[in-house]
């Protein structure tokens, strides 16, 4: 008995010693700091008195490095419970960072979704999150992360991260699953990470705000009033000085030092068969009702064909070869969640939006119009008819223009001659490619890097790759491929 009361005294003067001297938090790891990233740490450990912090560092400041810290302070203070919430494809980074950086492996660290839960019959996980009283760091999605916290509603939550939380800023009018996680995280302390806090509106602040704390700016008309209409924004800095914590990249220049960036922008204008494909796809899209499309998920497949039609010509066209394949399935009678095959395909394309946890599958009784189903089919076919006509996008002739632009420049600054360019879809990222080579360039020379890295020359890549490194570190093929290939385009 005597022991365990010192015990509980020796632990109440460590948290005492830890809340007046946090900087001991910065011993413990190997990890070389800058200076703001200090300022960061700081800040959010005295803001989670008062519910939390927005850390919204630009890019590459490490903002990461500076939640990993508040973590590892949190724990020594006596936190248990700790849930990250993020989405789905920056699941493993974080894992992988907790472990080389802090030393967090995967006893305390694991990665939660609908598949481990399920697979989990011997019920190990559960005791490891609800029975053990050991260190619990939970990696989630935005939307598995509301239905873990519904199904273990016992689990009593210390700290909570979310990362890229800007894609949560219209909680009070836009997904249910920002709602969801604000109504779940209440009297929570958390950290959220962003660096674009403000993309559309101020009205963005007021949502991420409310996370930290709805008494600040208070209801969304009462914000709306005082800063957008009035235009108080010395009182709006005011408020967010507790709240916001932000460097940028010209605040720590003296130093880190950052390549500086060239802006250009090449024009170019839609063909007249293109222009006529985005017409017919808008006017589409727009209707009232389609059964070519789950009702459930409407919205963030509208989202996914705004996306592609942005992309290009070729990526379109698969999209609308699914939609219409459900359109025959309805006009033969299968219910509708059966008919919705193949739509898992926009899970790519939604990695910030949603994933494979967030999908909902309709299954409802649909009162076929067959004559309706049949003048959709109709009009898909049409726009495929014309999609198909066009050879050759305007925004290639553009693309070209700028890779000889840029490479024109890195040979007049002595630097090598490299280019990273970011499609939306496979199937322009393969059209691109094509049209690369056609212009002069070499197969050899473009690799193309995406979620499936199944082509021989990724794979001999890959093989190349284990042989330099055998013996290091492991985090599985599909980590490691994605290294391999950044590795091969850095040399």
């Amino acid at each position: 008995m005597m022991a365990n009361l010192l015990i509980q005294q020796y632990g109440k003067s460590k948290r005492e010693w830890l809340n007046e001297f946090p900087y001991q938090c910065l011993l413990d790891t190997d990890i070389e700091y800058n200076p703001h990233q200090i300022d960061a740490f700081c800040c959010a450990v005295n803001a989670l008195k008062t519910g939390g912090i927005i850390l919204a560092d630009e890019v590459g400041l490490g903002k990461t490095i500076e939640a990993g810290l508040v973590i590892k302070y949190v724990i020594k203070t006596g936190a248990k419970k700790i849930l990250l919430v993020l989405p789905a494809s920056l699941r493993k980074q974080w894992e992988i960072e907790l472990a080389d950086k802090f030393n967090y492996k995967d006893d305390v660290v694991k990665i939660l979704d609908r598949q481990a839960i399920k697979f989990d019959p011997v019920g190990l996980l559960k005791n490891w999150l609800l029975v053990s009283n050991k260190v619990s760091i939970v990696i989630t999605s935005y939307d598995f992360s509301s239905k873990l916290m519904k199904e273990y509603k016992q689990v009593k939550w210390d700290f909570i991260v979310i990362d890229e939380a800007h894609n949560l800023r219209n909680v009070f009018n836009g997904t249910k699953r920002a709602k969801r996680l604000y109504d779940l995280t209440k009297n929570i302390p958390k950290i959220l990470l962003t660096a674009t806090p403000l993309q559309n509106s101020l009205n963005d602040l007021h949502g991420l705000v409310s996370f930290i704390d709805n008494k600040i700016f208070g209801s969304a008309k009462a914000f709306n009033k005082t800063y957008n209409k009035d235009g108080n924004y010395a009182e709006l800095k005011k408020n967010l000085s507790p709240v916001l914590y932000r460097t940028l990249r010209k605040d720590v220049s003296k130093y880190m030092r950052f390549a500086n960036r060239e802006c250009r922008t090449f024009d170019f204008e839609l063909s007249v068969d293109e222009q006529i494909l985005y017409m017919m796809v808008n006017d589409f899209i727009k209707k009232d009702s389609l059964y070519c499309l789950p009702s459930a998920n409407r919205n963030l497949l509208l989202l996914v064909i705004r996306k592609l039609l942005a992309s290009s010509s070729f990526a379109i066209i698969e999209t609308l070869e699914v939609m219409r394949n459900r359109l025959e399935k309805l006009k033969e009678g299968t219910k509708a969640a059966s008919a919705n095959e193949g739509f898992k395909l926009f899970w790519q394309y939604l990695d910030d939006d949603i994933d494979e946890d967030g999908f909902e599958d309709e299954d409802e009784e649909i009162s076929f119009q067959r004559q309706q189903i049949q003048e959709e089919i109709n009009e898909i076919d049409k726009i495929i008819e014309v999609a198909k006509k066009i050879k050759t996008n305007a925004k290639i002739k553009a693309l070209l223009s700028a890779v000889n632009s840029a490479f024109q420049m890195q040979r007049e600054k002595g630097i090598a001659e490299k280019i990273v360019i970011f499609t939306e879809s496979k199937r322009t990222q393969k059209y691109i490619s094509d049209k690369l080579i056609r212009a002069g360039y070499h197969d050899e020379d473009i690799v193309s890097f995406n979620g499936e890295n199944s082509d021989e020359k990724t794979k001999q890549i890959y093989r190349n790759y284990q042989v330099k490194n055998f013996g290091k570190v492991n985090y599985g093929p599909s980590v490691e491929r994605k290294h391999a290939i950044v590795d091969y385009f850095e040399r």
